[in-house]
């Protein structure tokens, strides 16, 4: 699979789950790599700068990981692996809350 569909396969399967909940992260500068996305949000639970990670694993789960990056460093605010499709979006509100 390519890493742009990759990327399509985690949108849709975000949008299958909640169509609003992409917009309610604020989400922003989607960026895709072999087997992950990343963008930018902002949420109540989140610092200035927060970015969401969303790993496709060879096991088809995700690993998810809430980061910023500080100066020149990488700082990771949570990291969670081993998540189901069916789990994305209720695991990524609670870890970036409502866009302000």
């Amino acid at each position: 699979m390519s890493s742009k569909e990759v990327a399509i396969k985690i949108i849709d399967q975000i949008n299958t789950l909640d169509k609003h909940a992409l917009g309610s992260w604020g989400y922003r500068s989607i960026v895709y790599s072999n087997d992950s996305i990343e963008f930018h949000v902002n949420g109540s639970k989140t610092r200035p700068g927060a970015r969401i990670k969303i790993k496709l694993t060879a096991g088809d789960l995700y690993d998810i990981d809430l980061y910023r990056v500080v100066n020149t460093n990488v700082v990771y605010d949570e990291r969670l692996v081993g998540i189901f499709a069916d789990q994305l979006v209720e695991v990524i509100d609670g870890l970036v809350g409502w866009k302000f």
